[in-house]
This record gives structure tokens, C-alpha cells and sequence, in this order.
């Protein structure tokens, strides 16, 4: 009979602390994910132009130069932009456009792979698309450079504060 109390006693103290570590656990992860990212982050936001005209549509990606990589997107809609977690410190910058027209489309690489996967799908017996299905990349009204598609050769760079902070690009 004192065995089964001090069992009952030591299975309440056990169910009393699990639930303390519970919710010592969420409050924690509650506090940590209010932002998102777990590494200090600054908000940056400006426009973005391209020889003085705003890009219509596209994304904007800070990398931090950081070991860890960190990084932050934001969408570019007629030439403005806000990335609300840049991660703090010396960002490498890349920009990608994006129209109406090729709002859903495929690249060549991706079209690629597409192509590959369903070959053997057919091979596989299953029904799929034909080519003349799939939506091809179609040219963009503003030709921007490759090099701005890649943070390492697109040249643009910032040192994201925490906070808020402007910078506008006028990209050549």
C-alpha cells in the first residue's frame, strides 16, 4: 500500500514537471519565432530601378556574406520593395525580374528536368502531357543583365542594420 502512494506521488511529481518543461518549452519558441529567423535581422526596404525605369515585378534577395548564409526575400511590385528579415551585418544583394507574361513560367533548366521526369514517367506506363503543353519561358520586357541574378556578381552590397533602413537601387 506506501508503494502504490509513493508510485502515485512520483508519477505526479513526473506529469507536474513534464508540463513545466512543456510550457517553459513553447514560451520559448513562442519568443524565438515572433520573427521567423533565429539570427538578427533588419528591415530594408527602397526601390529598385533598372537605367531610371521601376522593374514592374520581381525579387529581391539579401545573402549574407556570413558563414552561416544567411539570408531575406521580398517582392519587388512597380519598383518598390520591403524585406522585413535582411539578416544584420554585410548582405551580397541578387534581383530577379519577373512580367505578367511569365508570371507561371518554366525555365529552360527547369523545362529540362520536366522533360526527363516525364519521359519516364511514359516509359512507366502513366499518362502525361504533351510538350506543346507545358509553358515555355517567354522573353522579358526589361532585359536586366544575368549578373544581377547572382549575389556574387551582381555587385551590389549592404550593411543591413537591425531596424529599419532605406536603400534604393538604380541598377545599369
Amino acid at each position: 500500500m506506501i508503494l502504490s502512494c509513493n508510485l502515485a506521488a512520483q508519477r505526479g511529481s513526473c506529469i507536474w514537471l513534464s508540463r513545466a518543461c512543456f510550457l517553459g518549452l513553447a514560451a520559448c519558441l513562442g519568443c524565438c519565432s515572433r520573427s521567423g529567423r533565429s539570427y538578427p535581422s533588419g528591415e530594408v526596404s527602397g526601390t529598385v530601378l533598372y537605367k531610371g525605369q521601376p522593374l514592374s515585378q520581381g525579387k529581391i534577395t539579401f545573402i549574407s556574406t556570413g558563414a552561416a548564409g544567411d539570408s531575406g526575400t521580398g517582392d519587388i511590385i512597380d519598383g518598390k520593395y520591403s524585406v522585413p528579415n535582411a539578416p544584420a551585418g554585410m548582405c551580397q544583394i541578387e534581383i530577379h525580374i519577373q512580367t505578367n507574361e511569365n508570371l507561371y513560367a518554366v525555365s529552360p533548366q527547369q523545362m529540362k528536368m520536366m522533360k526527363a521526369q516525364m519521359a519516364k514517367m511514359k516509359a512507366q506506363g502513366m499518362q502525361v502531357p504533351d510538350d506543346e503543353q507545358l509553358q515555355r519561358t517567354k522573353k522579358n520586357t526589361i532585359d536586366l543583365p544575368k549578373k544581377y541574378k547572382n549575389a556574387k556578381t551582381s555587385g551590389l552590397e549592404l550593411d543591413v542594420k537591425t531596424g529599419k533602413q532605406t536603400k534604393d537601387w538604380d541598377l545599369q
